[in-house]
Order: C-alpha cells, then structure tokens, then sequence
C-alpha cells in the first residue's frame, strides 16, 4: 500500500514552489512564534488554527482486497499571509490596494504550480479570508488575511 506524503513534504513543496516577488514562504521548519516586520510580506502556516483542517479520506473504489483499495485523501492547509505590522506607517485602507495586488499574485502562483512539482498531489485556492486583520503565533496583529489551500492526493 502507498502511504500519503507526509505534510512536511507537502508544505516544503509549497515553499519552493510557490514563488511571488517580494513575499517570503514559509514551510513548517521555518515556524517561529514571532513574526518581525522585516519579515513582511509573508506566508507562513497557520498553527494557531490547527494548520491541517477538512481532513477527508474515502475510497474511490470498493474492488481489490482488503488494505490494497485505492483512496483519495484531501485536506486543507491553512496559510496567513502577514502583509504588514498593524500600527505601520499606514492604515488598512492604505495597504490594501498593494495587499490585494500581492493576494491576486499568491493566487495565480498557486495555478502555475497545481501538481507541486510533480508530487502526486493537486494544490489550489479554496478560500481566502479575514477583514484585513491576522495575527502571528504570539498574537501580534499584522494587515493580511488567512489562505485556505485544498491538497488532494491519490493513494493506491
């Protein structure tokens, strides 16, 4: 039987893959419990939330025998992405045009990378959410808003 990849793999891909100008991404080795201005733009996991989320596993057939059935497994990786720290030089209102230029960018580097090089797993947007607010693991509030990433991969 075939094994999902572990999520460390999984999150490393992302990071190597997922390339928008300006914006650091991090995987689940880079954690720190504080985020630093100087790190902003950035993308990092969100484990305030759990970070994995909508865990789904399910057969996609009920031939072949016990242990050797093939299954899809999908899941849902929570991501933040700190754009600035609350308090900077502007308010939300002035970010947010350069903020949501850099979501569409982030958005549309996830559809370059679907298959995250060639691992046998299928990456994309759910959702993207938040009023403008996020926060890191140590609750310092930053402008940015909370990314919702589906991985779906074939077992079998």
């Amino acid at each position: 039987m075939i094994y999902p990849l572990p999520i460390s793999t999984v999150t490393a891909a992302i990071k190597t893959l997922l390339v928008v100008t300006g914006v650091q991404v991090w995987d689940m080795s880079d954690l720190a419990n504080t985020v630093l201005g100087r790190d902003c733009p950035i993308l990092f996991p969100e484990v305030r939330n759990g970070f994995v989320n909508s865990w789904e596993i399910g057969p996609q057939s009920v031939y072949g025998a016990e242990g050797q059935g093939v299954y899809d497994t999908k899941f849902v990786l929570e991501y933040t992405l700190a754009f600035a720290p609350v308090g900077a030089d502007r308010s939300l209102y002035a970010v947010m045009p350069e903020m949501n230029d850099l979501i569409m960018a982030i958005v549309y580097g996830v559809t370059q990378h679907e298959r995250l090089g060639g691992l046998v797993v299928y990456f994309h947007t759910v959702s993207i959410e938040g009023n403008g607010l996020v926060m890191d693991p140590d609750g310092n509030q930053f402008y940015g808003k909370t990314f919702h990433f589906q991985i779906a991969e074939y077992i079998g």
